[in-house]
């Protein structure tokens, strides 16, 4: 899994395969889901994190990943 945070965005990505992206699904108000070409999910994009996660989550801790 890779992982990455824009703190100019607020934005954490987590990222579950390496597979091209096709589409972008915003399933829910700044919860965006990365689709393939069979519409699986590889990857997620939290827009406003902060506003999404847990009080006290240090989202500056993400870090790119392999």
């Amino acid at each position: 899994m890779k992982t990455r945070y824009d703190s100019n965005a607020d934005a954490p990505y987590l990222g579950f395969s390496d597979d091209p992206l096709v589409e972008s699904e915003e399933v829910r108000p700044g919860i965006i889901f990365a689709l393939d070409g069979e519409r699986r999910v590889i990857g997620i994009d939290i827009l406003d994190g902060a506003r999404h996660m847990s009080p006290g989550t240090d989202l500056k801790s993400l870090a790119t990943t392999a």
